[in-house]
């Protein structure tokens, strides 16, 4: 599997700005942004996919903006609807291609983002905001798995084990259909296991800290262990057996935002067409990339 960018009949395949899109979803653009990061990580940082994410900002009125898409950028670079995980992508982006003071300039001119702003300071090396970012962290990931199990709990949603993929891929369907009114709307009050993953990204990127590996175990009880989100855990400071990480195979649906249980509202199965993950089969060889990479930081 390799980077093809143009490919029209891949499962994950490039628009004509560049930015990956998902084959048969006419949204997928809007989170297109952590798409282009994330495959820009898998293969070999493309230089066309950082131009393609460079033109997703624009300075207006003082200040950056991000958006969701090259295509819509407005002609005065004026501001349009974004989600701070999508900024964050960008912001490790900005961060792995900068210098220090090329990006200390850059985020100097960001806007104040809650959740968002701490962090990127501590990216940077500030030291009052690399305390204040753990202290709230560690707090905010405390509270976060007592109110997982609180609503689970309500949501007759056991923390049981996470499901192996090739069982979700028999049996998921059928656990999604017969889910109760009540269970589907108490879930909704989860905190979202995509935003997990984007935090994971967040902290892995993280300069060395005495508190960065008590943050990551927190991180992995709101995961659920044992867990079978291979680039989760990894992120989060576990590397599975290497067996595992080559015997994985490519889902629809993203399969590293989700726990595959019954939280899980998204379409997760095995791509058993070849034609589909031909190339840019970005889950497998992001997992595979994030391997290799911490046998050699270890």
């Amino acid at each position: 599997m390799g980077l093809d960018l143009n490919t029209k009949e891949t499962y994950q395949q490039f628009d004509q700005h560049n930015m990956c899109v998902i084959k048969g979803d006419e949204r997928s653009w809007r989170d297109s942004v952590g798409r282009n990061y994330l495959c820009w990580l898998a293969y070999d940082r493309d230089p066309k996919l950082a131009r393609a994410l460079g033109n997703c900002v624009s300075f207006w009125d003082g200040h950056w903006v991000l958006h969701r898409h090259p295509g819509v950028v407005p002609e005065d670079g004026s501001p349009t609807n974004i989600s701070r995980d999508h900024w964050s992508y960008f912001l490790q982006f900005k961060r792995l291609t900068s210098s220090d003071a090329a990006y200390k300039a850059f985020i100097s001119r960001v806007p104040h983002m809650f959740g968002v702003y701490s962090w990127m300071w501590a990216l940077a090396g500030d030291k009052f905001h690399t305390w204040w970012y753990y202290n709230i962290e560690i707090l905010g990931a405390r509270l976060g798995v007592l109110w997982n199990n609180i609503i689970r709990a309500i949501a007759f949603i056991p923390m049981g084990p996470e499901h192996s993929q090739h069982d979700w891929d028999r049996i998921g369907t059928s656990v999604q259909k017969n889910l109760s009114k009540w269970t589907k709307f108490w879930r909704k009050l989860l905190l979202p296991h995509y935003a997990l993953h984007n935090k994971a990204w967040q902290v892995r990127l993280l300069p060395d800290h005495g508190r960065k590996a008590k943050l990551q175990r927190l991180l992995r009880k709101r995961l659920g262990e044992p867990s079978t989100n291979l680039l989760v855990l990894m992120l989060l400071g576990v590397t599975p057996a290497e067996g595992y990480i080559y015997a994985y195979r490519h889902m629809t649906g993203y399969r590293w935002g989700v726990r595959l249980d019954e939280t899980n509202d998204r379409h997760c199965v095995i791509i058993s067409d070849p034609a589909l993950i031909a190339a840019n089969a970005y889950e497998v060889d992001l997992l595979r990339w994030l391997y290799e990479e911490t046998k050699i930081s270890r």
